[in-house]
């Protein structure tokens, strides 16, 4: 539990400010809700880069935040717990784009681990790890002011 609320902690939204005449005129001016995705990573996943590499090429890492046999209790949607491996569908979470292929790069993103495609609907992530991935993306033109 204490690493879930280390990265809400973290993770929180920076709060700004802007000098406006009434709500409708800032509404009006400013995107004030957004989400890339389309649902929530498992509680025990991290994305913990998301980078725009070219208009059709997304760099990503996702990690397991929990170590093995660290949390049995919570609910993870996994009867293991927390610490369990996860499996993802990564075609699943991203509402800006879809994901045309896939390819495994090592930890800091300059060298394929595999040089064919691979599966992006069965990525397992094990307790600890982090995965690193350059995804072929095609644009969803649904948002306004975004590449991806």
């Amino acid at each position: 539990m204490a690493r879930t609320i280390a990265q809400d902690l973290f993770y929180s939204p920076i709060i700004t400010f802007s000098q406006y005449s009434s709500v409708n005129a800032y509404t009006s001016s400013y995107l004030t809700q957004f989400s890339g995705l389309s649902k929530p990573f498992p509680d025990n996943v991290n994305l913990l880069t998301l980078k725009q590499l070219s208009p059709t090429s997304v760099l990503i890492r996702v990690e397991h935040i929990f170590q093995k046999n660290e949390d049995t209790l919570l609910d993870c949607g996994n009867v293991l717990g927390c610490s369990a491996p996860v499996k993802l569908n990564l075609s699943e979470y991203f509402n800006t784009f879809n994901i045309i292929s896939a390819k495994e790069l090592t930890l800091a993103g300059n060298d394929l681990i595999n040089n064919s495609d691979i599966d992006i609907t069965g990525i397992v992530l094990n307790p600890m790890e982090i995965r690193t991935f350059q995804l072929q993306v095609q644009s969803v033109n649904n948002v306004p002011g975004q590449n991806i």
